[in-house]
């Protein structure tokens, strides 16, 4: 219902991390039923998508700003909504899994010693 709410707003696509559907943790999206020019649509896969996962107990700051800069330009690279979202998923659990030793997680990942996982 809320991803039908956003698109109804006027969204193209809706992506919602760390939601909790049937006691799984997991990204859901939704992309338009319309078209949308300059990006690639399988309409075989319909308009929604859940991806599972499971959570890494740590909280550091910005993996959401990275999650959509890289979920961004997955999708300006031609992969469809699902693709890109799995991508992104993959490249922050990466990068928090590389990162998780370090002492003072406010300062976020260090994300030019990460470049090789983009």
């Amino acid at each position: 219902n809320m991803l039908d709410g956003i698109v109804a707003l006027g969204a193209k696509s809706a992506v919602v991390t760390s939601a909790c559907v049937d006691g799984q943790r997991c990204v859901i999206g939704r992309r338009s039923d319309l078209p949308l020019e300059g990006f690639r649509q399988r309409g075989k896969d319909g308009p929604y998508f859940r991806i599972d996962y499971e959570e890494i107990p740590m909280a550091f700051h910005g993996t959401g700003d990275i999650f959509s800069a890289v979920l961004i330009g997955h999708l300006m690279n031609n992969e469809t909504l699902k693709e890109s979202t799995q991508t992104a998923m993959r490249v922050v659990s990466s990068l928090i899994e590389r990162n998780r030793a370090q002492k003072d997680l406010c300062l976020g990942i260090p994300i030019e010693k990460c470049l090789d996982l983009l």
